[in-house]
């Protein structure tokens, strides 16, 4: 027979009344979920006492968050709303969490980690069974191998983004002045081709030293060197995977296991302190720059 009310109800002569003991497995679900059980530790529990319906994780989580517990118009109240109300919070968090947010959180990042001896990428690898892992390059002739979990190189990565956005990041007039000096040299070019009074080796000479200039200035503009401030001025740490991405080149791996974060402009940072809290008031050291 359909079963035509929710679990812990029973109809009679068409009257929705509560069942005694299906209402008791249902207070008894919302217990385990308040003590910390998992949706299936809880459906492995309730399913041998239930022959009509099937009672799995989905089912579960339904009964745990239909308000008709709470009680309305048809149906009587089996659940207080304090009960209902901490079930399901932490019904949420639990389904909402992953179940490693470590691993989640590298598997986010976007740019490309780099060798330390070669420069080729690196793959990350998980052991499971002993929770580490592990970075190993992907060239062949090299296979260099760097030891390092998860969780300590995203405290690295937020330390260097709490450390980059502690001090105003300014677009160096150097940056921006290499891009003029290119436009210059572009707007020089087109004008004498346009007076058709050129000497032609002269203009190839001119095409080949702004291709070099423009080839020098991909990473060095002062566009680039704005776009990275623009970023950090609107740096959230909850969302510092998405900064890194925007303004990351790669991620190189130093002496000890140290992260630096190479930005789009070629400057090179690596952590100076473990910033536990990472607190407005705590104190900040400057980043190490090179290659700039």
């Amino acid at each position: 027979m359909k079963r035509t009310c929710p679990v812990g109800y029973t109809l009679i002569h068409g009257v929705v009344v509560v069942d005694p003991d299906e209402s008791t497995l249902v207070k008894k679900m919302y217990e385990m979920c308040i003590s910390g059980k998992s949706l299936k530790q809880i459906a492995d529990a309730m399913e041998p006492y239930f022959d009509d319906i099937v009672i799995n994780k989905p089912k579960i989580a339904r009964i745990l968050s239909d308000r008709r517990y709470l009680g309305d118009e048809l149906f009587e109240g089996i659940i207080d709303e304090d009960t209902f109300n901490k079930a399901n919070s932490l019904k949420s968090g639990r389904a909402t969490a992953p179940a490693n947010p470590d691993k989640a959180e590298i598997l986010g990042l976007r740019i490309s980690v780099r060798c330390p001896v070669c420069g080729s990428r690196m793959k990350r690898f998980h052991v499971k069974k002993r929770k580490k892992q592990y970075w190993k390059c992907t060239e062949a002739v090299c296979k260099k191998t760097v030891y390092i979990n998860d969780s300590d190189m995203i405290e690295q990565l937020k330390d260097v983004m709490y450390e980059l956005t502690a001090i105003p990041y300014v677009a160096s007039n150097d940056y921006i002045q290499k891009s003029i000096n290119s436009a210059t040299l572009e707007k020089n070019i087109i004008e004498q081709i346009s007076s058709q009074t050129f000497d032609k080796n002269t203009i190839k000479e001119r095409i080949l030293e702004l291709s070099e200039m423009l080839y020098m200035d991909i990473p060095n503009t002062g566009f680039v060197k704005m776009k990275i401030a623009s970023s950090l001025n609107e740096y959230n740490e909850d969302q510092y995977l998405k900064t890194i991405n925007e303004i990351g080149s790669k991620i190189e791996f130093g002496e000890d296991n140290t992260v630096s974060l190479v930005l789009r402009d070629g400057c090179r940072y690596v952590r100076k302190e473990h910033h536990a809290d990472r607190r407005e008031d705590n104190i900040v050291y400057r980043s190490y720059e090179a290659n700039c």
